[in-house]
């Protein structure tokens, strides 16, 4: 039995996490496009490193926020994939561990892709969906300082 394992420490809230895991558009952005279904779907991972094609997606356990649990087949291998978070004292603890049950594997190419996703593009979603509840217009003791000039960034100046 070959087992993957992945732990990384986010500072951000469970539920945030949880959307990222569970939404399919956001699944997207940092993982894989998927096409919908209920509890089975496919995964389009046929291009990522570590992977030999699609993977199809069964929901074996929804604990909404705390963990989530699927069997995953995909190229003549089955796999079952956990993850589990664990609120800690500055976010949460996302643990992935993924069992190959079924077949056979490049575990190393597996394990760069796991560490890729949850420690490299995973936490620019979560940055990116914690900043759109900021409101940049508002700090204490008044609005803040408008931009002098917005140019380096491609935009006009207003």
């Amino acid at each position: 039995m070959i087992e993957i394992v992945t732990e990384v420490d986010l500072f951000h809230p469970p539920a945030r996490i949880w959307r990222a895991l569970t939404e399919r558009a956001l699944l997207a952005k940092w993982f894989a496009d998927s096409a919908p279904g209920s509890d089975r779907w496919i995964l389009a991972t046929a291009a990522l490193p570590g992977y030999d094609g699609d993977t199809e997606v069964e929901t074996v356990e929804l604990r909404a926020p705390d963990r989530l649990v699927v069997r995953c087949r995909e190229a003549g291998r089955a796999t079952r994939l956990a993850c589990d978070l664990t609120p800690t004292a500055h976010g949460t603890r996302l643990s992935v561990r993924e069992v190959l049950e079924e077949g056979d594997w490049d575990a190393d190419a597996r394990a760069e892709q796991h560490e890729q996703a949850v420690t490299g593009r995973l936490p620019a979603i979560l940055d990116w969906l914690a900043f759109q509840n900021v409101d940049l217009r508002r700090a204490e003791g008044g609005l803040t300082a408008e931009l002098r000039d917005r140019t380096c960034w491609g935009m006009e100046r207003v």
